[in-house]
């Protein structure tokens, strides 16, 4: 048994018509990327939310979905789901589609009749959806102090785990921060945590604006700018030291072993989060990259470079440990790739979008001049991790070792709302140089260390004696079974998938491996010109 209130009922032709207006009047001049609101529009009120506004930001968002996921998703699955996921703002409402209709219930009440659910039409959906907001507002307390962010939230991941696990929503806040360690935050290059006294430094944070002024890991900040930190939580600690804009700060310090406090004047500026830390050890260069950010391959060829000018008697090798490293940045995977490549295909990008269709190949000119590479990797190596991997392992310019890669070979396009929230959107996958699919699959590495708890030597003794079974499995490998999930699961066996990011074995048989001619040799006996085996 249902009933039906008029009031519950926003759909008069006159409130049509403002809330299409305004959407019409917003989402007309926006871009993908930046998503800005560039025509005056006016907002229309209803019960103390913008309505016209809200309208727009949904119907945009759910546009560019339609048009850009990487399979042609069903405008009523999505909007069902942006149902589901709406009734887990208020504890006891549910929302449900029953013989064409919307319904609402709060609890153990009589399920409210809010409409008729639009089939297959994206705009009245839309605006449906701005009937339901309101509906709720007026039966529920906690949609009725609900947030906007809280109910785009809501909506759109909603709508998205009916595509897939990658695909996701950040709101407005948290978008702001994705951007930020994607492209830099406006502040001194620190990590702090909150402590009793104020914030404690943790991290630092080469060559930027801390480390310029001498600021020191374990220095704990008093205050900035004369604000007290001691008495803010950590995300007011973080604003009080970052900021929207380039800019003088003063911090009071206090330093283990001085008595008195420190008074520190910095300039705030934008820095890019470090991805890439590097040393060097018995003339190996050894690189750990952690994640992929606009700076990674500049950082990556300063780092070698870096590492040229200390090893007196010349580089023998070079190891990048992407164990723990979740990707990012495509285009920064590519250039790391580009660096180290004569020739080659680097990837193929697959999708539905005609712009989500894409091919990369190698620029003549490798940074490393031929010196041997292995690549450490391991369960949660994914990505662009995996894109950079690959990559070098199909164009045999690097060995692999480690265990199979996470299998996230799928690739997302940042949709920027008017709300400057965020979509992050799977639009394509990506393949290897092979023409294998990376998603699913993931990377099978050249030496398996999976479970392997025996000492360097042992490992490489193996190598020396017995058959290496990643080379049976590589064939299969590359001609992987479709549609046949056990399968798959079947080959990531071959070397099941392992976090592996403080085993001290992995980097020890990595040494070895790129400093030792004749062991190159036998991990390497069909590797062709790209690596340089020297003597």
């Amino acid at each position: 048994m249902t009933f039906s209130l008029a009031h519950y009922q926003i759909n008069t032709m006159l409130k049509y018509i403002l809330i299409a207006t305004a959407i019409v009047l917003i989402s007309g001049c926006t871009t993908v990327g930046d998503r800005s609101i560039t025509r005056a529009y006016s907002p229309v009120i209803v019960d103390g939310l913008d309505v016209s506004f809200m309208g727009a930001v949904i119907k945009q968002g759910f546009e560019e979905i339609r048009e850009r996921a990487l399979y042609e998703p069903s405008i009523n699955e999505l909007f069902a789901g942006a149902l589901d996921e709406l009734g887990s703002i208020g504890e006891e409402a549910s929302f449900s589609i029953k013989a064409g209709r919307i319904f609402l219930r709060i609890g153990e009440d009589l399920p409210i009749d809010l409409g008729k659910a639009p089939k297959d039409d994206l705009p009245l959906w839309s605006r449906a959806m701005i009937d339901v907001v309101l509906a709720a507002r007026r039966e529920s307390e906690p949609f009725h102090q609900a947030e906007p962010e809280d109910f785009y939230t809501a909506m759109f991941n909603g709508a998205l785990s009916r595509l897939d696990e990658f695909s996701r929503y950040a709101d407005r806040e948290n978008a702001a921060r994705n951007r930020l360690l994607r492209d830099g935050v406006i502040g001194l290059g620190i990590r702090v945590i909150k402590a009793d006294d104020g914030a404690l430094v943790q991290s630092i944070v080469k060559d930027g604006p801390a480390a310029e002024v001498g600021i020191l890991i374990g220095d704990m900040i008093i205050t900035a700018n004369g604000i007290m930190l001691a008495e803010k939580s950590l995300p007011d600690i973080r604003r009080s030291l970052e900021g929207r804009s380039e800019g003088p700060i003063t911090l009071t310090i206090k330093r283990k072993g001085e008595l008195e406090l420190l008074t520190i004047k910095a300039q705030r500026k934008l820095v890019v989060p470090d991805t890439v830390t590097s040393q060097v050890v018995n003339g190996v260069a050894e690189l750990h990259i952690k994640s992929f950010n606009q700076r990674t391959a500049l950082a990556v060829e300063d780092a070698l470079f870096e590492a040229k000018d200390e090893a007196a008697s010349g580089l023998r090798g070079l190891i990048l440990d992407l164990r723990g490293d979740p990707g990012g940045l495509l285009n920064q995977a590519i250039k790391v790739a580009d660096l180290f490549l004569e020739h080659g295909s680097i990837t193929q990008l697959h999708g539905r979008h005609p712009r989500s269709n894409q091919s990369y190949k190698a620029v003549r000119g490798d940074i490393a001049d031929g010196l041997p590479i292995v690549i450490i990797v391991d369960g949660r190596a994914a990505s662009a991790a995996e894109i950079l991997t690959a990559a070098l392992q199909d164009n045999h310019r690097a060995i692999v070792i480690g265990t199979v890669t996470l299998g996230k070979g799928s690739v997302q396009t940042i949709i920027r709302l008017p709300n400057n929230g965020e979509i992050s959107l799977t639009w394509s996958r990506a393949a290897a140089p092979s023409g294998v699919g990376l998603h699913g699959l993931g990377i099978l590495p050249d030496i398996c260390l999976s479970g392997e708890i025996s000492p360097a030597g042992e490992v490489i003794s193996h190598l020396f004696i017995s058959p290496n079974p990643m080379v049976a499995a590589r064939p299969q490998w590359l001609n992987p079974p479709r549609g046949s999930d056990e399968e798959v699961i079947s080959l990531r066996r071959e070397c099941p998938a392992e976090m592996r990011t403080n085993v001290a074995l992995d980097i020890e048989v990595a040494r070895r491996i790129v400093s030792d001619p004749e062991l190159l040799r036998v991990v390497t006996p069909d590797r062709g010109a790209q690596i340089a085996i020297k003597p």
